[in-house]
């Protein structure tokens, strides 16, 4: 608070020496800006069109290589829909030729949806884990010692960025990695999308604000031994609120399939992982 307060005052202060903005100084911006033919020519155009449209250099169009080296062949388009699931698309784009190519297939989906279940489970359990970690720490609190791989100068208002984010779409490359090589993959068919993993706004936002409460519970456990029992029963909510929204993973499955010929295939068991492997 005695921060803010003197950071306030340094503020004023400086107002006080810094150049006012004048009547004289408006005028002179007036007489030179939005004057000569080409600002109201721009003026004309660019109020009333987009930005970026205006912007676009033809010439620059014209001079575009889409000659590729390296292409992924897909069949088809995958529509992430009101979601932030592209890298998850994208991965499991790469990995899609491959299926289709080995089976014959016209066109072939992995189950995003089943990966952003587990997903969305491991970034709540992270959350919780780093608030175990900095339970002790007041908000604002520099917490370098406390969390692992984190330089005093990067961690110092961890406390608070966790719960202003604690959890969302975004993701990477070894991301998609992490959670197929921990959970495996399976075809759309076995675990189709869901209204909420086609528009995650609100799926989003009930999971910020439960991850929000549980936290402020675990900084106020008497010990690490309750943070952790405390957390095993937080992670059994979200598993059920994912349950509940997106749908339940399954643990093995029967996949069979019609090759591009017609000709049906005989039915297969299957763990996501032994999928993920054969893919």
């Amino acid at each position: 608070m005695k921060k803010i307060i003197i950071s306030a005052l340094l503020l004023s202060a400086w107002a006080l020496k810094a150049q006012e903005i004048t009547s004289d100084m408006l005028q002179s911006f007036d007489q030179e800006v939005g004057q000569s033919a080409s600002d109201k020519a721009l003026i004309n155009a660019i109020s009333g069109s987009e930005l970026k449209t205006l912007a676009l250099n033809r010439h620059n169009i014209a001079t575009n290589d889409h000659a590729f080296k390296y292409k992924v062949k897909v069949n088809g388009i995958t529509n992430q829909k009101s979601s932030g699931r592209c890298w998850m698309f994208t991965s499991l784009n790469i990995l899609r030729p491959k299926v289709i190519e080995k089976y014959n297939l016209p066109n072939f989906e992995f189950s995003t949806n089943y990966l952003y279940f587990y997903d969305l489970l491991e970034k709540s359990n992270l959350f919780y884990e780093q608030i175990i970690l900095t339970r002790s720490l007041k908000m604002n609190e520099d917490i370098g010692p406390y969390v692992a791989n984190m330089s005093k100068k990067e961690s110092g208002q961890t406390v608070s960025y966790l719960f202003k984010y604690p959890i969302g779409d975004g993701g990477v490359w070894n991301s998609f990695v992490n959670l197929a090589e921990k959970y495996g993959v399976a075809p759309k068919t076995v675990m189709p999308e869901t209204f909420h993993s086609e528009k995650t706004s609100e799926l989003n936002k009930l999971l910020r604000r439960k991850l929000r409460e549980d936290g402020l519970r675990l900084r106020e456990a008497t010990n690490e031994k309750h943070a952790r029992a405390l957390k095993k029963d937080m992670l059994k909510d979200i598993y059920r609120i994912l349950t509940l929204t997106l749908g339940k993973p399954p643990k093995s499955f029967e996949w069979r399939y019609t090759d591009k010929d017609g000709k049906l295939s005989e039915p297969k068991q299957y763990t996501p992982l032994e999928f993920y492997q054969a893919s």
